[in-house]
């Protein structure tokens, strides 16, 4: 028996080796929302995501679309290899959408974090703030392919805080308008976490599991927490903004209120993805309480 089949389930395997001679598994640096790892296919290095739960299949099928959309692109996204959908795993029936991506050869972002050399990371965050930039100014229209229920933000925001409706206060709703507006692409979950590096260039942005189309602001937002949230010194966030371009954060909206709806939202996201009395559950329950205590910055 192969590592492959002991590691993967049999329909995920079964349709990687439709693609091609499967190679050594390894674990990845994260991921932790997927089945997720690393192998090769012939000659071609790759990152298989696969998910059951049929929130989280959705979330990988607009992923699949979004790298469609960018390939060819400026923006250092993973090429897509397939996307895929199993018949049923021999064991117990269950399907599974599953991603295959090349990977891209680079240093993780949080590694960059660890090493905690703050003029390292603040070079760092200048292109991250760049680089959003350029994936705010895609505008997604009709024609590019992706359907727009599965893109708009605001809708998918809406339907995972009703999701949560049980777990969070009454009165965490998400009420602001500038939610539901924005006809440009964003990532949904940027920060260093999301990138990869080469000798102190940014060579991959990856992980658009959470992208569509809605507000800019949602993407700055949680840039920003990220940051607070891993302690890192505000000098780094401030080379974020230079590299954005503070101006316009300002045009966009950025106020104290806005941003924390923002992150609101985006926990709301994370939440409706746990399971049921884990432990990642209560942390993200935890993250949201503490949202009422953030300082906001103001953006000069």
């Amino acid at each position: 028996m192969s590592q492959l089949a002991v590691v993967v389930p049999r329909s995920v395997q079964a349709h990687l080796e439709s693609l091609g001679q499967v190679g050594r598994v390894r674990p990845t640096v994260g991921g932790f929302s997927n089945t997720t790892f690393l192998t090769t296919l012939g000659s071609r290095s790759v990152l298989v995501k696969a998910n059951s739960d049929e929130t989280k299949r959705a979330d990988l099928r607009r992923e699949a679309g979004i790298l469609r959309y960018l390939a060819d692109g400026e923006i250092p996204a993973p090429v897509l290899v397939s996307l895929g959908e199993t018949d049923g795993d021999a064991d117990d029936g269950t399907r599974w959408t599953v991603v295959v991506e090349e990977t891209i050869e680079g240093e993780a972002g949080l590694s960059l974090v660890q090493q905690g050399n703050a003029a390292g990371l603040g070079r760092s965050a200048h292109q991250i703030g760049r680089m959003l930039e350029v994936v705010h100014n895609q505008v997604i229209g009709p024609g590019d392919g992706l359907a727009a229920e599965e893109l708009d933000l605001g809708r998918r925001w809406s339907g995972d805080r009703r999701a949560v409706a049980g777990l969070v206060e009454t009165n965490t709703g998400l009420t602001h308008s500038a939610l539901r507006v924005g006809v440009t692409l964003v990532h949904g979950d940027a920060g260093f976490h999301n990138t990869l590096w080469h000798d102190g260039e940014l060579v991959g942005l990856i992980d658009w599991e959470f992208a569509g189309v809605g507000n800019p602001l949602a993407d700055a937002a949680w840039v920003w927490w990220t940051m607070t949230f891993r302690r890192l010194p505000a000098s780094v966030w401030e080379a974020f903004v230079s590299g954005y371009r503070a101006e316009r954060l300002a045009l966009l909206g950025w106020s104290p209120e806005v941003v924390v709806e923002f992150l609101r939202a985006q926990m709301f996201s994370l939440l409706a993805r746990t399971v049921p009395e884990s432990n990642a559950r209560k942390e993200w329950l935890r993250r949201l309480d503490g949202l009422t205590r953030l300082n906001v910055p103001a953006v000069q």
